[in-house]
C-alpha cells in the first residue's frame, strides 16, 4: 500500500474511532477523560442533558432540534463574571476559544451537518470553569427569522450544593424611592438601590430585620437620589462585595457616594464592563441578567434593568425606565422568551412608564410598585394603573408596607 493509501486508512481509522467513543460516551459506557466521581449530572429540559464538572460540561443535544445546517447556526456562550462571546460554526466537527481561556467543541455525531438530537457540545477550560451559572444559546435560523434554544448549567466548587430553589425578593418600605433587598437561593444578598437619603434610617432597620450581615452586590440602577441616597449608609454599615452602576456622568452628591464606595475598596462595574445580555457573577444558583444599561441620555431611561431568575421563578426589576427605555426594550427582547412573574414596575407607577407593549412583552403575574404614601408627584398615576389593570396583573404597593415574595409562591 502506498503512503497515500496509508494516509486515508489512518483517518478512516480515527473517524471511526471516534463515532464509537461518542457513542459509548452517551450510552455511559466511557467517561471523558476530565470526569471522575465528583461529576454532577442534571437533566435539562427536553432539548439537551448535561453532565457537568469543574473543568467540563459536556452537553447532548436531545429531541426539539430544528435540524438547521452548521454552516447557518451561531453559538452564544454566557460564562459568570466573563461576559458573553459568539461562534459561529463552520460545519461538522469544530473547536473554537469562545471567551477568555474557554473553549468549546461541537460534535455532529451523525455527520449529517445539521443540528439533531445526540450532538455534543463541550464547554471547557484547562484552568477550570468559573463557579456560578452558565449560559449556552444555540442561534438558528426558521421561518420567522431566528430560533434561539437556551440552555443552562451550573458549576459548583467542590462539595458545594446542590440548592433548592429558594429565592426571596424584599420589596422594602423606603418612602417615595426604591430599594429592593433579593436572597438568593445561596444565600447571596443583593440590595438593588438603596432609597432617598432621608430613608437611610428606616433601609438599615429593614435590613437588620431581614438578618442581613453583608451585601454581596449593591446595583445603583441610576444616579437619582431616591435611588441611591442611602447607599453610602449601606456602604458604612455593611462590607460590600461589589458595586454595580450605569456609569453616568451625574453631580456632586453622586460622585461623593462613589468617593465612599472608593473607601470602601470593592469592585466597581459600569457599561464599561457590562452589556444589555450579560450576566453578573454574583449568584451561583440564580441568573442576574442585565437587559438594559446606558451611560448617556435621560438619566431614567438608562437605568440599569436587571432580570433575576432562577428554574422556578422570575422578577425583572426597572429603575425609572420609561416609555422611550421600555420601547427599546421591546425593540431588542422581542424575539425572546422574557415572561416573568413579577414585574417591579418602572418609575413608582408614572403615566410616563408601563406602557401596553412592554406589559405585554414581559406579561407579570404581579407587579410591585415602590411609591411614597402621599406624595408630591401623585404616584401611581391612573393611567400606569389602568394598563396594568387591563392585563388582569395584580398590583402591591410599597406605601402600604414592605412586600415579601418568595419562591413557593410560583413554584
Amino acid at each position: 500500500m502506498g503512503r497515500k493509501g496509508r494516509k486515508v486508512l489512518v483517518v478512516l481509522v480515527v473517524a471511526i474511532i471516534l463515532l464509537a467513543a461518542v457513542f459509548a460516551y452517551q450510552k455511559g459506557l466511557v467517561k471523558l477523560p476530565w470526569e471522575d466521581d465528583a461529576t454532577r449530572s442534571a437533566g435539562g429540559p427536553a432539548a439537551y442533558d448535561v453532565t457537568v464538572n469543574g473543568t467540563a460540561a459536556n452537553i447532548i443535544l436531545r429531541d426539539n432540534m430544528s435540524d438547521a445546517s452548521l454552516s447557518s447556526v451561531r453559538i452564544i456562550l454566557y460564562g459568570p463574571g466573563l461576559g458573553q462571546g459568539q461562534w459561529a460554526l463552520h460545519g461538522g466537527n469544530s473547536s473554537e476559544e469562545v471567551l477568555p481561556n474557554v473553549e468549546m467543541s461541537y460534535v455532529d455525531v451523525d455527520g449529517d451537518s445539521t443540528v439533531s438530537a445526540g450532538d455534543n457540545m463541550i464547554v471547557w477550560s484547562e484552568a477550570g470553569l468559573a463557579f456560578g451559572v452558565w449560559h449556552l444559546n444555540v442561534v438558528q435560523p426558521d421561518e420567522d427569522g431566528e430560533r434561539n434554544e437556551s440552555m443552562r448549567f451550573q458549576v459548583l466548587p467542590p462539595g458545594v450544593g446542590p440548592f433548592d430553589d429558594d429565592l426571596e425578593i424584599h420589596f422594602l418600605d423606603v418612602g417615595q424611592g426604591d430599594a429592593t433587598l433579593i436572597r438568593t437561593s445561596d444565600s447571596r444578598w443583593v440590595l438593588i438601590d438603596a432609597g432617598p437619603s432621608s430613608s437611610a434610617g428606616d433601609l438599615l432597620e429593614q435590613l437588620d430585620a431581614k438578618g442581613v450581615d453583608r451585601i454581596d452586590a449593591l446595583v445603583i440602577s441610576h444616579p437619582h437620589t431616591d435611588h441611591y441616597g442611602g447607599a453610602d449608609e449601606v456602604l458604612k454599615a455593611y462590607d460590600v462585595g461589589r458595586v454595580y452602576h450605569p456609569g453616568l456622568e451625574s453631580g456632586m452628591m453622586f460622585d461623593s457616594l462613589l468617593d465612599v464606595v472608593e473607601e470602601e475598596g470593592c469592585p466597581v462595574y459600569t457599561d464599561e464592563h457590562l452589556d444589555p445580555g450579560d450576566y453578573l457573577n454574583i449568584s451561583m444558583t440564580e441568573d442576574f441578567r442585565v437587559m438594559s444599561i446606558a451611560s448617556s441620555g435621560d438619566t431614567n431611561e438608562a437605568s440599569i434593568v436587571m432580570l433575576v431568575a432562577n428554574q422556578g421563578m422570575s422578577v425583572l426589576l426597572t429603575g425609572d425606565l420609561g416609555l422611550e427605555g421600555e420601547a427599546l426594550f421591546v425593540q431588542r427582547w422581542g424575539g425572546a422568551d422574557v415572561d416573568v412573574d413579577v414585574l417591579k414596575v418602572g418609575h413608582h407607577g408614572s403615566r410616563s412608564s408601563s406602557s401596553t407593549a412592554f406589559l405585554e412583552l414581559v406579561s407579570p403575574e404581579r407587579a410591585v410598585i415602590s411609591v411614597g404614601e402621599d406624595n408630591s408627584y401623585g404616584h401611581p398615576h391612573a393611567e400606569a394603573l389602568e394598563r396594568l389593570a387591563a392585563l388582569s396583573i395584580e398590583v402591591s404597593r410599597t406605601e402600604e408596607g414592605a412586600i415579601t415574595i418568595a419562591q413557593h409562591e410560583f413554584s
